[in-house]
């Protein structure tokens, strides 16, 4: 009994620490060569959601659900980068 008690404490502290990351900010740095695409992302990153084209190509079903929840995500949590 006592095993499955710590089982349900230990999912609750991971969901917890998932939803406190959703919140803090992230820091990451994009490195590459000359023309790798870096300055683009960074200019990307620090436009409004509605201005970022978005696509997904020939994606398969799973494929084009996954990029639907990502894309409401980014929508209701996006906050352009500053550079």
């Amino acid at each position: 009994m006592t095993g499955t008690l710590g089982m349900e404490t230990d999912l609750v502290r991971g969901i917890d620490l998932a939803y406190k990351e959703r919140t803090d900010p992230i820091v990451f740095a994009l490195t590459g060569r000359t023309g790798s695409g870096c300055s683009t992302a960074a200019s990307t990153l620090a436009r409004p959601f509605g201005e970022i084209a978005l696509h997904d190509g020939e994606a398969a079903d799973s494929e084009t659900r996954k990029l639907e929840i990502a894309v409401e995500f980014a929508r209701a949590q996006w906050a352009p980068s500053q550079s």
